[in-house]
């Protein structure tokens, strides 16, 4: 996979990394004022491991993702650096 494409899907995952945790947020907020009710399904509070669960995969995904993105522009940037030195001499 080239650099830009691990770059567009880093920042995608990373969009929607966002987007579910607020959703994620959102629903527990709701949960929460359910619970205050005592309105709450057990079924609902058994969903929410699940959903963290994959919430915590995207996010260590993108990150990862990230990383490499670092790294290989990283590897780049030497590469060149050693490539306008090579001219010099």
């Amino acid at each position: 996979m080239t650099v830009s494409a691990l770059y567009r899907r880093s920042l995608w995952q990373f969009a929607v990394c966002i987007s579910l945790t607020t959703l994620n947020i959102a629903s527990l907020m709701f949960l929460v004022d359910c619970m205050l009710e005592h309105e709450l399904s057990p079924f609902v509070l058994v969903s929410l491991v699940p959903m963290a669960w994959t919430l915590t995969n995207i996010w260590h995904h993108a990150r990862r993702d990230l990383v490499l993105v670092g790294e290989a522009v990283t590897m780049l940037e030497l590469e060149y650096k050693a490539g306008q030195r090579v001219e010099r001499v």
